[in-house]
């Protein structure tokens, strides 16, 4: 998973650079062919039994993820894009809390370590990186990065009920076209236009 988020960072940098589409466009895009692949997917090995839970929880963890998206634009316009990134990485300190909230699931002692070594890990971060005079807006955007790895630490939650209440691919599917419809209306109101 980690894998495959870097790598579509890394396309949807490629395309917005090699194209005269913004970034919303492109996340529209294909998230929109994603979902469209995974439904076929899941219609060539049979569409899950699903539990009425289901659209529940994959409406809110899709509402949420299209509320993040762009929130976390914003951030890396605002802020450094290191630096923000490292504070999304935040997700897994407040899944502490999420996860025992939404899910009732309690970390061990030894995965509540690595998270308050993450955290170390991003404190020292960003103490050594609030003098940049090119980026003034350096505070805002990393407190906005925050925002989003905290709404990401409940969507996750919301990502395996879907997935426990039909499977992995059917919820992917149905979560992937409703962000894609998200960043479509977002588009829509603030630009009036798509692409």
């Amino acid at each position: 998973s980690a894998i495959t988020n870097s790598w579509t960072q890394v396309t949807q940098k490629w395309a917005v650079s090699f194209s005269h589409y913004s970034k919303l466009t492109i996340a529209f895009i294909g998230l929109g062919v994603t979902s469209i692949l995974l439904f076929i997917i899941s219609y060539l090995v049979g569409f899950p039994d699903v539990d009425g839970r289901f659209w529940t929880a994959v409406l809110i963890t899709g509402v949420l993820n299209a509320v993040a998206f762009p929130i976390m634009l914003k951030a890396y316009e605002l802020g450094e894009f290191s630096s923000v990134y490292s504070m999304i990485l935040l997700t897994p300190a407040f899944l502490l809390i999420t996860s025992l909230v939404f899910l009732g699931e309690a970390v061990s002692i030894g995965g509540i370590a690595g998270v308050l070594l993450t955290v170390v890990g991003l404190w020292v971060i960003a103490r050594g990186n609030h003098e940049h005079a090119s980026v003034p807006n350096f505070t805002k955007g990393n407190l906005l990065g925050i925002l989003v790895a905290f709404i990401w630490s409940v969507t996750v939650n919301f990502d395996k009920l879907s997935a426990f209440y039909s499977n992995p691919v059917f919820a992917a599917a149905v979560g992937s076209g409703i962000v894609s419809i998200g960043n479509l209306l977002f588009l829509l109101v603030k630009h009036r236009r798509v692409f």
